[in-house]
């Protein structure tokens, strides 16, 4: 009996999937299939990401500002977005009509995994900032101390030597922890909607793709920053293009990465 209610979803396999080496080029064909995936149902697409673009607005202005909880919102939020937007894409490709509601989809199926991926790539943030403010907040009080203590030029200066070399050490290690949790996101939402991967999982094999085919995850990075300041110009309008067409370059990136990992449906 056919199932057309439920979410399009790749049956778990018995074999992991196969991470494929791609050439750096390979980021220009993933454009071209958001573009193709945009152009398709270009209504719904747009009304998906004015709602992306709303929601995300208004989860970065009223929770992002509170401690702890309110910088995980926002991935958790955009993971499971995401998802119901692959799934949506997915639905396009066999030939069905995408429709808004498709957005929530990654609420409905997967709706656990999903936010727990936007978890586990929040955790090591947020630490990660709070590790880097509590050094910085000791080694100047550390610093003031000293000099108020000891005997006034050659403390300042030692404390002003400490403290921008704690600055700068932080700074590096948190850029490189960042763009590691980057790399394990990009592809993780796909493989748990496609292929209903754990969220663990699906974040490993995200990162160990990721690497693999750093020039592809490279260049596909800078188009999209690129393409992102670009779609900003023209009163941010172009949000409504660029967020679908991302949508559909990750799933096929996704497809392109693990071979056969999301073929079957």
């Amino acid at each position: 009996m056919l199932q057309t209610s439920s979410v399009p979803a790749v049956p778990r396999s018995a074999r992991k999937p196969v991470i494929r080496k791609l050439s750096a080029s390979q980021a220009f064909s993933w454009l071209g299939s958001g573009w193709s995936l945009f152009i398709g149902q270009p209504v719904q697409w747009a009304l998906m990401a004015l709602a992306v673009f709303i929601i995300m607005a208004l989860v970065s202005t009223v929770l992002v500002p509170l401690p702890i909880i309110g910088p995980m919102a926002g991935p958790v939020l955009f993971v499971l977005l995401t998802g119901g937007m692959l799934s949506a894409a997915e639905r396009q490709s066999r030939g069905e009509t995408v429709r808004f509601l498709h957005l929530f989809d990654g609420f409905r199926v997967h709706g656990g995994s999903l936010a727990l991926v936007g978890v586990l790539f929040s955790i090591p943030l947020v630490l990660m900032l709070l590790v880097v403010q509590l050094a910085l907040v000791g080694g100047l009080l550390a610093g003031v101390l000293g000099a108020v203590l000891g005997s006034a030029l050659s403390s300042l200066l030692s404390a002003a030597t400490a403290f921008i070399s704690v600055l700068v050490t932080g700074l590096g290690v948190s850029v490189f922890i960042y763009l590691l949790m980057i790399l394990a996101l990009v592809n993780a939402p796909a493989l748990v909607t496609y292929r209903a991967l754990p969220p663990l999982e699906a974040l490993g094999l995200s990162l160990k793709a990721s690497l693999r085919n750093l020039g592809a995850t490279l260049l596909f990075g800078l188009l999209m920053y690129v393409l992102f300041a670009v779609s900003l110009m023209p009163a941010g309008l172009g949000v409504l293009i660029f967020i679908p067409v991302s949508v559909g370059a990750l799933r096929q990136a996704c497809l392109d990465m693990y071979g056969d990992a999301v073929h079957e449906v």
